[in-house]
């Protein structure tokens, strides 16, 4: 990834298995807020997004099959991160 503006210490690759639109994109926002750390989402577009903006989701229009960059400022998080995202991706390397 190109280097950003703020501080990234941790990046996870994922395939999307499902739309994150309507409650799916509502839920996962609901639960990115819980976090500590600052989070970004690069989908396939190269569209960076804050992970915990519903508009930014929204907007990105992330779709089953799209592959996604989460970022993460403290990879302390990281097993939380892969938790949230369970249900609605598989990791890619």
């Amino acid at each position: 990834l190109e280097s950003f503006i703020f501080k990234v210490s941790f990046h996870i690759k994922y395939l999307i298995n499902k739309d994150l639109v309507n409650r799916e994109a509502i839920n996962l926002i609901f639960k990115l807020n819980n976090l500590k750390t600052n989070l970004y989402i690069l989908n396939n577009k190269k569209r960076l997004i804050n992970g915990k903006s519903l508009i930014g989701l929204l907007q990105a229009n992330i779709r089953g099959g799209d592959i996604i960059t989460v970022s993460i400022e403290d990879s302390t998080e990281t097993y939380n991160i892969k938790n949230i995202f369970y249900n609605i991706r598989r990791e890619i390397k």
